[in-house]
C-alpha cells in the first residue's frame, strides 16, 4: 500500500499495524483480534480475496485521489500522545 498509506494513517492519529495478505486465515486473524483492530486499509484485490472477521470494517484504497481534490484541515485529535503508533 505504500508510504502514503502508513503516512494517513498517522496523520489521522491512528495506529499502523501492517499485515501480511499472504499469511494464513487464521493468523491474520488473530493479528486483527490482538491489535484490537476496528478498522483496516486495504486494497480491492486482497479485499476480495481475503475473509474477513466480523467487527473489522475496510475502507478500501484503490488508485489516486482526484487531481481536484480540496485540501482539508486536519481533523481534532481523538488519541492523546500516549496511544499507540505503530506496532510491528
Amino acid at each position: 500500500m505504500g508510504a502514503v498509506a502508513v503516512l494517513a494513517v498517522l496523520k489521522a492519529r491512528a495506529a499502523y499495524l501492517p499485515v501480511d495478505a499472504g499469511l494464513p486465515r487464521e493468523r491474520i486473524w488473530h493479528l486483527l483480534e490482538r491489535g484490537e483492530v476496528d478498522l483496516a486499509l486495504t486494497q480491492p484485490a486482497v479485499e476480495e480475496r481475503l475473509d474477513w472477521p466480523a467487527g473489522v470494517a475496510r475502507l478500501c484504497i484503490a488508485g489516486e485521489p482526484p487531481a481536484t481534490a480540496e485540501p482539508r484541515e486536519p481533523l481534532a485529535p481523538a488519541q492523546s500522545s500516549l496511544d499507540l503508533a505503530y506496532v510491528i
